[in-house]
């Protein structure tokens, strides 16, 4: 690996250590039983776009390293550390292998969403799985309506965000 590349996965890393520093201040973006509104996903898609899928992995790994350091996770099971925190991070990694088609002059990153959905769904099954003893109603309704009021918003959010910075730094992705 280059130089260059250790200092763009060093950057990434900084970058999302500093949105997720600042969004565990923020309440309001917190849920009660864990999940978040976050930008600090924002780092992980360019990554993705600007890396491509291996290294932007090892920017998912080492963020999950210092996302742990800033706040110990709840950890249940191992299969719940997998489907909450590596396979929902590590799909961001997956952003840069979906097309982004052009309308007109913008460019549409497709890959968010996809990611975001991946992300989604893991949550879904850890829920599913972990918390169908303890929910009262309909726990595949009542997971996906939770993980939907902060996952909607992060896909909103980070769609836009990337939508006005990828072009921006289109010509270092070369």
């Amino acid at each position: 690996m280059k130089t260059k590349d250790l200092v763009l996965i060093a950057m990434y890393v900084a970058l999302y250590a500093v949105l997720e520093y600042v969004s565990r201040f923020i309440g309001i973006l917190q849920m009660p039983q864990g999940g978040s509104v976050s930008l600090s996903v924002i780092p992980l898609i360019l990554a993705s776009y600007h890396l491509g899928l291996g290294k932007s992995l090892i920017v998912a790994v080492l963020s999950f390293i210092v996302k742990f350091m800033i706040k110990a996770p709840v950890i249940i099971h191992p299969i719940q550390f997998l489907t909450d925190y590596i396979v929902a991070f590590g799909a961001y990694s997956l952003s840069s292998l979906i097309p982004s088609p052009k309308v007109g002059k913008i460019e549409l990153p497709l890959g968010v969403i996809v990611a975001n959905f991946v992300r989604f769904m893991s949550h879904n099954i850890s829920g599913w799985v972990f918390f169908s003893e303890y929910y009262p109603g309909n726990v595949f309704k009542g997971v996906m309506i939770y993980n939907a009021t902060y996952m909607i918003p992060t896909t909103i959010l980070s769609f836009i965000i990337v939508m006005i910075i990828k072009p921006r730094l289109q010509t270092q992705f070369k």
